[in-house]
């Protein structure tokens, strides 16, 4: 089997947060199984499996030192849609989109192992399968949505289509120093001297007014001194300011973003560092059902998985 091997301990903190939202979704959703049909989306479900390292001690073997030495490992762990398929009472349907064939063909023995569960597994871009899904008739379904991906592959449209079912509950990944900040951490200028990158930043926001929000003439007004944070901490003043100031300006914006098209985004995201306290993504939760009471639990339940500690 070829798991991906993907992030350490703040994918972790990921998957933990995805699988107590669901449990407490379809808890919540279980007086209205008459009514409704549940489904669950993952749009970029890998192998099922992600192959995790770490070290562990040779057992009998010692070191010049005399002391045990330590080896890496190779661990499989459930991925994303492993962890939806294991939940009691589940999900009456399970769409996983993959790009991958050969993840693909690992998603497809999941049919084989798991007869009793509905699962549709669609090789195919995760825009143009979620642009298919979102078409489908919605009046007698409700779900979660999943959007893992590595980088700027989700276009706003497809999120704009998602928006429009009015049915999902979705759990979105946005890269932060990965992709777009790593982008606007350059002058204006040197975009375009990378083709493509300004349509790129177009699709991903869903607009051209990243230009003004950070090249504009008030661009730099998170300089003057101290400010809170959307995660609820402080931009450093030392040798990170340009990198931490452009994620927490794009944290932001992108947030407002989601407010123009899902009737309810949490206040809430998640950042998700790397060992070294990089900002890598930021998990960000919304609702397309435009109902306020089924919005409420929604966003209740996702901003207690997404300020818990760890």
């Amino acid at each position: 089997m070829a798991a991906p091997q993907f992030g350490g301990s703040w994918t972790d903190r990921k998957l933990a947060i995805l699988q107590r939202y669901l449990k407490a979704y379809l808890t919540a959703m279980s007086g209205h199984r008459d009514r409704f049909k549940l489904v669950y989306v993952d749009a970029f479900a890998g192998t099922g499996y992600r192959r995790v390292s770490r070290l562990a001690e040779r057992s009998g073997q010692t070191s010049l030192f005399g002391v045990e030495t330590e080896y890496e490992v190779a661990q499989l762990r459930d991925g994303s849609a492993r962890i939806a398929l294991a939940l009691d009472s589940g999900f009456d349907a399970y769409i996983f989109v993959e790009c991958d064939r050969s993840h693909c063909a690992e998603l497809l023995r999941l049919q084989e192992q798991r007869p009793d569960a509905r699962i549709d597994v669609r090789c195919a871009d995760a825009n143009v399968a979620l642009a298919s899904i979102a078409n489908r008739p919605w009046e007698s379904w409700r779900g979660v949505i999943f959007l893992d991906p590595f980088g700027m592959q989700v276009n706003w449209n497809t999120l704009g289509s998602i928006a429009g079912t009015g049915a999902l509950d979705v759990w979105l990944l946005v890269p932060l120093s990965i992709g777009p900040g790593r982008m606007l951490q350059k002058r204006l200028s040197d975009l375009d001297r990378h083709p493509g990158w300004r349509s790129r930043l177009d699709a991903f926001f869903g607009t051209g007014a990243w230009e003004a929000e950070f090249f504009g003439p008030n661009a730099n007004s998170i300089a003057s001194g101290r400010q809170g944070s959307l995660f609820g901490d402080q931009v450093d003043e030392d040798e990170r300011y340009r990198v931490d100031a452009v994620n927490q300006r794009l944290a932001s914006f992108y947030i407002r973003r989601l407010k123009t098209i899902f009737p309810f985004v949490s206040e809430h995201p998640r950042l998700l560092r790397n060992s070294r306290g990089q900002p890598l993504y930021m998990l960000c939760f919304a609702v397309a059902n435009p109902r306020p009471r089924a919005a409420e639990i929604a966003l209740r339940i996702a901003d207690h998985v997404l300020t818990a500690p760890d």
